[in-house]
């Protein structure tokens, strides 16, 4: 054969769970970046018959006609118009250095995290102050080079094809997001600005602006406005996975200020022994409680206390399961990343 061998493809192993203490591996630079292309030299198809033909004489008058589209030159006759001459053609294609309309392609990155650091040692040495983000509350994640900025910052370092615009929450508008040809939204999002002013929350100006930039389509965010509203509310998919079959924890969904006594009523009624309350609309376990039955029985005033101190407009309750996958720990969370529709870690 001429033809250049080629080994069979096998599929790629899952991988194993490394180590707590395992060192962290270099950070690499892919070979290149991959950019969209596009083509419109399509074959041209057959011109409509009037009347019904039978396939076998369709597929005498089309072969032919195919394969002389397929050998005409480019200001040759077009398939279907032999008396006019029109150009062939030519396929869109992104040019060589990432450029659209004759620039660079702007990459947008919505940056703002304050509690997911690189390992130490591994940020950017010049990574600016701007996109640096310090724990204020001192709760152990430590650092102040997360991993957003990072991302966003080695783009900008190791792509020049490209123009990476790390964009900090004070910084979020529509003006800012047209000017990219893309927005991804990685850090700070809509749950960061309202709860930038918990007492305004959605009827602050920070986050009308936000809202306002996320939600429309001339911002050009990655997920768009409906997938992120989507995740944001957990009554919305939650309420859509059971309608479609997918197995969900029992959940008891409430308004915003719920009946205690009844709550408490339907919690012993389906046997939950301890159980945790969530707001529908929340995130690092704002609004959260873990309590005990016994202990509500007792004291029906948590239960009170709660709903007046969170002022959530909706909430869940769910029954409090022990981990299994992590005995002695009271929940567990597992991150899993699938990179262009295959699985690649988990954490």
């Amino acid at each position: 054969s001429t033809g250049r061998w080629r080994a069979p493809r096998r599929a790629a192993p899952r991988p194993a769970a490394r180590p707590a203490d395992a060192a962290d591996p270099p950070l690499l630079r892919p070979a290149a970046m991959v950019l969209p292309k596009f083509r419109t030299d399509r074959v041209p198809r057959a011109p409509p018959s009037p009347k019904a033909v039978s396939p076998k004489a369709v597929k005498e008058v089309i072969k032919p006609a195919v394969m002389k589209a397929k050998r005409s030159s480019a200001t040759g006759p077009a398939f279907g118009s032999p008396k006019k001459v029109v150009a062939k053609p030519q396929p869109l294609a992104t040019p060589k250095g990432g450029k659209a309309n004759g620039r660079k392609i702007r990459i947008g990155f919505l940056v703002g995290k304050d509690n997911d650091p690189v390992p130490h040692g591994t940020h950017p040495k010049d990574i600016p102050a701007k996109i640096c983000f310090a724990d204020p509350k001192g709760n152990g994640w430590g650092g102040k080079y997360h991993v957003d900025s990072v991302v966003a910052w080695r783009v900008a370092k190791s792509f020049p094809e490209v123009v990476s615009d790390p964009i900090p929450p004070s910084e979020v508008t529509l003006q800012r997001l047209k000017k990219n040809d893309v927005n991804f939204v990685i850090g700070a999002d809509y749950l960061n600005a309202r709860l930038a002013d918990p007492k305004k929350g959605d009827s602050s100006a920070h986050a009308k602006k936000v809202l306002k930039a996320l939600k429309s389509k001339e911002g050009k965010c990655f997920p768009d406005w409906k997938l992120q509203d989507w995740v944001y509310w957990k009554n919305k998919y939650m309420k859509q996975c059971m309608k479609a079959g997918v197995p969900m924890l029992p959940t008891i969904f409430l308004g915003s200020r719920p009946d205690c006594k009844k709550l408490l009523k339907d919690i012993k009624a389906r046997g939950w022994k301890r159980f945790v309350i969530k707001p529908e609309m929340s995130c690092w376990s704002i609004g959260f409680l873990a309590a005990y039955t016994s202990e509500c029985e007792e004291d029906p005033s948590k239960l009170e206390e709660h709903f007046a101190r969170s002022k959530m407009p909706a909430y869940l309750v769910q029954e409090f399961l022990e981990s299994k996958e992590f005995p002695g720990q009271s929940f567990s969370e597992v991150r899993c990343w699938w990179i262009n529709g295959e699985f690649s870690h988990a954490a």
